[in-house]
């Protein structure tokens, strides 16, 4: 089924049924791309069956649970796409309290709930039952504290666990950034090359989100000469870091002295507090890989037969003001002395 978003005044407290909540979260095309999608499997024996006919019982409570105020369709619609459909393995939990008046309340699973919703498909539960003679506050009470504790068993993954997750369920997405890291020398978790020279990198998802950005995935490896030379030491490396020199290679690196880039590669690391300090909101990657073009420019500035970066042409390329260049504490001068 299809619904039309309707003008009803939401209230972010209040008490839905799934129909209001896709109603007032999904657009009509999103619910229709929601339903294309397949269920795999079957749901475990035991549980309770809510069918399609009993779906006017089920309740949302907005007094604690957040899918009434925020409901993350995207999340929904990329979990779904990740596993190439509905899998009642992968989304079992639903937790679900019957008032007395019959009302069976979702305080675990609302997003998966919504999605069987539009399929019109049964949806199975773990119910818990209320003692006759609760009022609604006590009955809230008891439902929002098992809404609270779901939260707290499950132990979250750390983004590093989760890459590695994805990579023993083989995803093409998490394989291909194994190979990737592979050619750079450089290992998350047991993801990558595992020699020992590799450099553990730190905050991959921002060098994923790089590449996709910028389609710069040879530009990615050809910074990571420059960082597993600098940081052999520390043996590790932060992620926007070698971010900023991908993507200045990426729109630099034809015209690039090679020794002035590890000089400037080398000065940054030095002035490392500095050099990380003001960088502009959203724009972290792109501001260091300005800051890294400023480097090399004060490197060569002084050689013969080399051409300077021109940091304003840059500049527009990252999206990033040029009028920026001359308040950057860093390239101002500021961030120089402070990390001297």
């Amino acid at each position: 089924m299809v619904l039309h978003q309707s003008n009803m005044v939401w209230d972010v407290n209040g008490t839905y049924t799934l129909q209001e909540i896709a109603n007032q979260h999904i657009k009509p095309q999103q619910q229709i791309h929601l339903q294309n999608f397949k269920t795999i499997g079957e749901a475990s024996e035991g549980l309770y069956e809510i069918k399609p006919e009993q779906f006017d019982l089920i309740r949302v409570d907005g007094e604690y649970n957040r899918a009434v105020e925020h409901f993350y369709y995207t999340t929904l619609y990329n979990n779904l796409k990740r596993r190439n459909g509905f899998s009642y393995a992968s989304a079992s939990g639903i937790i679900a309290y019957q008032r007395p008046d019959g009302t069976i309340v979702i305080v675990a699973g609302v997003h998966r709930c919504v999605y069987l919703f539009l399929k019109g498909l049964p949806i199975y539960v773990e119910l818990h039952k209320h003692t006759d003679g609760l009022s609604l506050k006590a009955m809230r009470k008891i439902e929002a504290e098992v809404y609270t504790d779901e939260g707290y068993h499950l132990s979250k993954q750390t983004a590093e666990q989760a890459l590695k997750a994805a990579y023993v369920a083989r995803e093409q997405w998490a394989v291909d950034f194994s190979d990737t890291l592979k050619r750079g020398n450089m290992k998350v978790k047991t993801l990558g090359s595992q020699e020992d020279t590799a450099l553990k990198l730190h905050g991959y998802k921002a060098v994923i989100d790089t590449i996709e950005k910028y389609k710069c995935e040879s530009n990615f490896i050809d910074a990571t000469e420059y960082t597993n030379a600098e940081f052999s030491d520390e043996g590790k490396v932060e992620a926007n870091f070698l971010c900023g020199i991908a993507i200045l290679l990426k729109y630099e690196g034809t015209s690039i002295t090679t020794k002035y880039l590890t000089s400037a590669v080398s000065t940054a690391n030095t002035l490392i507090e500095g050099f990380k300090e003001n960088l502009a909101h959203g724009l972290t990657k792109e501001t260091m890989a300005l800051r890294f073009a400023f480097l090399y420019n004060q490197v060569s500035a002084k050689k013969k037969n080399t051409k300077s970066i021109d940091l304003i042409k840059l500049s527009k390329h990252l999206k990033i003001k040029p009028n920026h260049i001359a308040f950057d504490s860093f390239m101002s001068g500021n961030g120089l002395k402070s990390a001297a």
